[in-house]
């Protein structure tokens, strides 16, 4: 571009996502130039892209004979599949997390910086974290409740505590229900 010899302040207007340097070459690092008659001068800014990050954290609870752990569930952002703890690069803007349900767990609301529904919004230079907790679902439970009767019409002398009762090996109380796992 060709200008009248004086003194001249360039600058460019910034696009979101990026981070401006400093001009350099003929150029002060604030963008000033002086030119003179025939001179041929060159300036140069360099923008770097500034990136978005998100953090997916599992969390398992188990509390009964669950073994799954954080890396037995599938994390995804998006369609692509990540780590629990794994810090992604992402461009700006809405993004979902979400994660493949297991048998036997049931979830919670997605917490910390996505919304219930895993939905998240970077801008350039967030680092964001998520977290979901998957809970062991107990196994079911049956209550089988035996009640021994004596009928004594006929002289008998025995009571109740005179005849032990089993589920299975199980001993087990007249008329105190007894939790099973289903079954026989």
């Amino acid at each position: 571009n060709e200008f009248e010899p004086g003194t001249y302040t360039v600058s460019e207007e910034n696009l979101d996502g990026y981070r401006a340097g400093r001009w350099s070459g003929d150029c002060a690092a604030n963008g000033r130039v002086t030119l003179q008659a025939g001179d041929n001068k060159t300036c140069t800014i360099t923008n770097t892209y500034i990136p978005a990050y998100i953090t997916l954290v599992k969390r398992v609870v188990n509390k009964n004979s669950g073994e799954l752990e954080a890396n037995d569930f599938t994390l995804l952002v998006d369609a692509t599949e990540v780590n629990t703890g794994q810090r992604i690069e992402l461009e700006p803007g809405q993004h979902r997390a979400s994660e493949i349900q297991r048998e036997g767990y049931r979830r919670t609301a997605w917490r910390g910086d996505c919304a219930a529904n895993g939905t998240f919004i970077l801008a350039p230079g967030d680092n964001k974290r998520c977290t979901i907790t998957n809970y062991e679902i107990p196994p079911e439970v049956a209550t089988l409740t035996l009640i021994k009767e004596v009928i004594k019409n006929d002289g008998g002398t025995m009571h109740r505590r005179n005849f032990p009762l089993f589920i299975n090996d199980q001993l087990v109380e007249t008329g105190v229900p007894v939790e099973l796992e289903p079954g026989d």
